[in-house]
């Protein structure tokens, strides 16, 4: 019995990994996102334990005692409750015993407490497995569009400013021209779109669509989606990774290197070469913060530090832009996706940090962008909404000219996945942000573009394949409740 009672002390390193695991398995996220957190949420665990151990006797109710303390602080209160009741029925049976003059002895605690730990391993391993089915979905089996890939070809930047408004959108909706930036792209030799659209209303679907060259319904048939709505993300997120555009260019040699957004399953992860960071805090951090006691006990300062964490995490990711592209000699397609405009609005004009939403974290999701959701008023929530874009603005400006500093003959396209959705049902969600710098190709995305073709006319142009555009068309999706591929939808193109 000596491996159980020495297992024993590893009971709530076990019991947490499990509980991050789990929730890591609940959402539709890459692999890496799930070391940080599961690394911090052990230190604090060791940490927790060390203080345990200072104050509490016998060390196996030490461990109770850490178990049922890092559950309860992590927001498991359930879990927390299993060695809460070893624990005080270690406590009554040592009460009863002593008062009938027969004390249990130690050897039988740390024997329990090793049992225990033999069955948080076997918990661990069935929900590491759980978790590992979810990250390999089935994809369904599409025809490529493509020949067998050329090499030649530009390097390519792909800048994904989440949730940019169209102009017409700024000036009609918010009162705001933003014709300084635009005009400040122009002299910079991009052109832009005035008319640019896309056909949904979600990242993961834009995305997904636009890098396979070709709508949803044509890529994943109804007789294909998943039941689930995790599973469903989890598909989308392969889709994007294994798209034909990505692996068009990887075969014709190119590397891919890519800075993904807080919500990492809408981009490139699994199929980059190089992943840099924005040094965000993660969809699944903010999920388990929310869920944690710090939330409530320490609602301010928690509140501070992710709205901090978050504006400099779209800083870096617009810095990252203009990094890592120089370290190879083969030709790159690099893909950056900042978090912003898109809400929650952290940052000044000047680049100050502006307080999360009063709705968070009891009423609101932190990446909510509906105005009557978020509970702003008209005028408040354009303040907002207009100071992020500024200070976006401003950066993109810098980064894109040590862009072009560093690689004056590569494309650079900065674009949005869809409008703000600050009213759902407002034609302005498909309007969307597109500039393309393209060397001796200008005109090359013309004044209309729609976000599907944009893929297609890079391989035409640059590659030679024989790719026409698609008719625009658009998808509507207004259940939240629902997975993103049900109850899609077609719409008259806003």
């Amino acid at each position: 019995m000596a491996l159980p009672a020495a297992l024993g002390y590893a009971l709530p390193y076990l019991l947490i990994a499990a509980h991050v695991v789990r929730y890591f398995s609940e959402g539709p996220l890459p692999l890496p996102e799930l070391w940080r957190p599961l690394a911090v949420a052990l230190v604090v665990t060791a940490l927790l334990h060390l203080g345990t151990l200072a104050v509490v006797r016998p060390p196996e109710l030490a461990t109770l005692a850490t178990a049922t303390l890092a559950l309860t602080l992590i927001g498991d209160p359930v879990a927390a409750f299993v060695p809460l009741l070893l624990m005080v029925g270690w406590i009554v049976v040592r009460v009863i015993g002593r008062r009938r003059g027969r004390l249990p002895r130690r050897a039988q605690l740390a024997r329990l407490v090793g049992l225990s730990a033999m069955v948080a391993t076997v918990l661990v391993s069935l929900v590491g497995i759980q978790a590992a089915a979810s990250l390999t979905p089935p994809v369904p089996a599409v025809a490529r569009l493509t020949e067998a890939a050329r090499p030649g070809g530009p390097n390519l930047h792909l800048i994904l400013l989440d949730g940019y408004p169209r102009a017409d959108t700024l000036l009609e909706e918010f009162d705001f021209d933003n014709g300084e930036f635009l005009g400040g792209l122009e002299s910079r030799g991009f052109d832009v779109s005035a008319g640019s659209r896309s056909s949904y209303r979600m990242t993961w679907q834009t995305v997904a669509s636009m890098l396979n060259l070709r709508y949803l319904d044509e890529l994943i048939p109804a007789s294909d989606v998943p039941a689930d709505e995790v599973a469903q993300e989890r598909l989308l997120y392969e889709l994007i990774n294994r798209s034909e555009f990505v692996t068009y260019l990887k075969e014709a040699g190119y590397r891919v290197v890519s800075t993904p957004s807080p919500i990492s399953g809408t981009d490139l992860y699994a199929s980059a070469d190089a992943v840099r960071t924005s040094g965000a805090i993660s969809q699944l951090e903010v999920a388990m913060l929310r869920q944690s006691l710090l939330m409530p006990l320490l609602t301010d300062p928690m509140r501070a530090f992710i709205a901090r964490n978050l504006r400099d995490g779209i800083e870096g990711a617009i810095a990252s832009a203009a990094t890592g592209i120089d370290a190879d000699t083969r030709p790159f397609l690099s893909w950056t996706h900042v978090a912003a405009p898109h809400a929650p609005y952290v940052v000044r004009a000047d680049g100050g940090v502006r307080p999360l939403p009063p709705c968070y974290p009891r009423a609101c999701y932190i990446w909510e962008s509906a105005r009557h959701l978020i509970g702003l008023e008209e005028r408040e929530y354009a303040g907002l909404l207009i100071g992020q874009v500024e200070f976006v603005n401003d950066r993109v400006l810098e980064v894109v000219d040590r862009i072009v500093e560093q690689d004056p003959d590569g494309v650079i396209i900065i674009f949005s996945d869809h409008g703000i959705r600050f009213d759902p049902g407002n034609p302005e969600e498909y309007r969307v942000l597109f500039a393309a710098r393209a060397p001796g190709r200008e005109e090359l995305f013309g004044d209309d573009i729609s976000l599907i073709n944009v893929p297609r006319r890079i391989l035409s142009e640059y590659f030679g394949e024989p790719l026409d555009d698609l008719e625009h068309a658009a998808w509507s999706w207004d259940d939240p409740q629902s997975g993103l591929l049900e109850n899609l939808e077609p719409i008259p193109p806003p």
